[in-house]
């Protein structure tokens, strides 16, 4: 996270967990592609006095433009999306925070071709939400992306 509530004598706080993405790209021209993503980003939230676990779920829509590089394609994202905080073991009085907010997303990406189907993908994708405290997720990925 950049410059997170839960950490203020800190501009990054890194977090090591796994967390979950899936994404559906639907070529609209060679060198684009339409998709929709899902994903579970772990993060600190800062509730009053207290930080809490929490998880940003997001599911986006945006655009990725590929273009060939040296060892595949490289692709720049960008999109709109909705993000919801989700606090762990949270009760009936936080339940304000736990709703669905308007966000954003840039990202840049490296598509290593393994297969004529399939490619190791590296992406690193900045998000932003209207949340309160504004949060600022930073989020590397390495995956696979199966082409049909």
């Amino acid at each position: 996270e950049i410059s997170p509530e839960s950490r203020p004598d800190q501009d990054l706080a890194h977090n090591t967990t796994i967390a979950p993405s899936l994404f559906l790209g639907v070529p609209i021209a060679n060198d684009t592609l339409v998709r929709l993503r899902a994903f579970d980003l772990p993060r600190e939230q800062v509730v009053g006095e207290d930080v809490i676990d929490s998880h940003l779920r997001g599911v986006t829509v945006g655009a990725d433009y590929l273009m060939v590089s040296t060892f595949g394609r490289t692709v720049f994202s960008a999109g709109v999306g909705s993000y919801q905080l989700d606090l762990e073991g949270s009760d009936a009085a936080l339940a304000d925070l736990e709703t669905w907010e308007l966000g954003w997303f840039v990202g840049v990406g490296e598509w290593i071709p393994m297969t004529q189907h399939s490619h190791l993908t590296f992406e690193v994708a900045y998000h932003a939400t209207q949340h309160p405290g504004k949060p600022q997720q930073l989020a590397a990925s390495l995956g696979l992306a199966f082409f049909f």
